[in-house]
């Protein structure tokens, strides 16, 4: 490990590799792992979506490789599975808010926190203290916990101490706050507006809270932030806040107190890049006050900071600054390892904790009192998806109604014009309509767009009595569209979510 000797000693080379923290994909080959690094020994590696056996093999591998402990990052905000893709699941972020209960966001911090660390994963860029505020926005919206603010700070509390409490590092995302305005970071850069007196009360507040709890790092997002820079003395309108010594060092630093890690977002964003080109962004993020810079490339970015370092653009006190907060979140995981509680056995699997989210979360919004379908043979169901991406479906909600016994016709929006072509839609027990529309990078699409919502308007002005509409995603969909005389918010398209709400039209309860 890094001891003070060892700090003292670290060459230039080392110094620059710890502050940077490439990605790869968990069923990588030893040689193009060895290729990859080419020598350059990184302050820790994000890994992408892949098995536990590729997640072991992986970090095996590359902690071999330079002969000590890594720091080995991936974004689990809805548990383990999101990432390892044989672990459980659990509902997104939102249907926690919707269940409106901390200790179930401990629970699941925590659940989350056993599950990713049995793989080797001791680095959690989790929770999303983000405020939805504009659920029209395309990458925020379920991924935070709700729209306001004081609920979205108290369980980015809970579920930063379920997480470090038990043994892994968990990050605030992403600094100073997204969900504001409706695009995308991926994108384009987006702004955050508030004055620097509301921000405090709003967007800001989760971060306070945060930190007032100990969280481990911070995330960097990729937005503006003109009248928090204007606060400080800043003219910049249109500077990403990853790129910004106001944001990062005079706000987040000198007012906020934080004196742990920062991280950027990843630097491959259009956030920044339609701003700057990429290494200039690389060098700005890090002299403006990021400790660490996500989705470095280890060879090349390795030689742009050590010419960066000789020919002045980089002093040696911010490398050394750098490099010490990277050593004390290392130390900092130790600890957090060496002081971690035992997962209660009455709450220990992803599943039995989402199974009690989703009691809370899963709503009927309209249609109080339908009918119980009571799903058996010969029951006739039509049942339609629509998606924004094809990753995200209801595909197992409808193997349920099928192994029911019930006759199901089953389409996408693909199919969108099926449904005019039934003339006996009121022969049907029901006719379920489930949305699928979460966030998820570079698709731009929170809401039902696209030609099909044409034959959907057609169909749904016939105002039948039988048709049920669920969201498994975006909690918009009712107010987007209308005209369901049932109508069932369940925040998420995970597998026990659909479950329970299968559940729910099945039993009424």
């Amino acid at each position: 490990m890094f001891t003070e000797e060892k700090i003292l000693s670290l060459t230039l080379e080392q110094k620059v590799g710890l502050v940077l923290l490439p990605t790869l994909r968990p069923n990588a080959s030893k040689r193009f792992i060895e290729e990859f690094f080419a020598g350059v020994e990184p302050g820790g590696v994000f890994l992408f979506q892949g098995t536990s056996a590729e997640y072991r093999q992986t970090i095996e591998t590359i902690t071999n490789l330079f002969g000590r402990k890594m720091l080995f990052a991936t974004d689990l905000e809805s548990g383990a599975g999101r990432m390892i893709i044989d672990k459980g699941s659990l509902p997104v972020q939102m249907a926690l808010g919707a269940a409106g209960d901390k200790e179930l966001v401990y629970r699941a911090a925590s659940v989350t926190a056993r599950d990713a660390m049995d793989v080797g994963i001791n680095w959690n860029f989790s929770p999303v203290a983000d405020v939805a505020y504009n659920l029209a926005n395309p990458i925020v919206s379920t991924r935070s916990f709700c729209k306001t603010e004081d609920v979205v700070a108290e369980m980015v509390v809970a579920a930063v101490k379920g997480m470090q409490e038990h043994g892994m590092l968990a990050t605030a995302k992403h600094f100073p706050g997204d969900g504001v305005d409706d695009r995308d970071q991926h994108l384009v850069l987006t702004e955050n507006n508030f004055s620097y007196e509301q921000w405090l009360v709003k967007s800001g507040y989760p971060f306070i809270k945060a930190i007032e709890a100990g969280v481990s790092t911070i995330m960097i997002g990729h937005l503006a932030a003109p009248q928090l820079e204007a606060h400080f003395g800043s003219k910049e309108q249109r500077l990403p806040s990853s790129v910004s010594p106001t944001i990062i060092t005079k706000l987040l630093r000198e007012t906020l107190g934080f004196t742990g890690l920062v991280i950027t977002d990843a630097l491959d964003m259009r956030g920044v890049l339609s701003v700057m080109e990429r290494d200039t962004a690389m060098i700005a993020a890090f002299n403006a006050g990021a400790d660490m810079l996500l989705f470095a490339q280890p060879k090349r970015d390795s030689k742009l900071f050590i010419n960066a370092v000789n020919d002045g653009l980089i002093t040696e006190n911010r490398l050394n600054e750098a490099v010490e907060r990277v050593v004390r979140l290392y130390k900092h995981s130790d600890e957090l390892v060496a002081n971690k509680k035992d997962i209660s056995p009455s709450w220990s699997t992803a599943e039995t904790v989402s199974r009690d989210i989703t009691k809370k979360s899963v709503r009927v919004c309209r249609g109080k009192h339908f009918e119980p379908l009571n799903f058996a043979k010969g029951k006739k169901v039509l049942s339609m998806q629509f998606r924004s991406e094809q990753v995200y479906n209801a595909n197992h909600f409808n193997s349920l109604l099928i192994k029911s016994g019930a006759t199901v016709l089953s389409y996408t929006e693909k199919d969108a014009r099926e449904l005019l072509m039934h003339n006996n839609l009121e022969e049907f027990d029901a006719v379920i309509l489930s949305f699928i529309f979460t966030p998820h990078w570079g698709i731009n699409q929170i809401r039902p767009a696209g030609v099909y919502l044409r034959p959907l308007l057609h169909f749904l002005n016939k105002q039948l009595p039988n048709v049920i509409g669920i969201s498994f995603g975006s909690p918009t969909i009712e107010n987007d569209l209308g005209n369901f005389p049932t109508f069932i918010n369940a925040f998420s398209p995970d597998t026990v979510t659909q479950e329970r709400v299968y559940e729910l039209l099945d039993t009424g309860r």
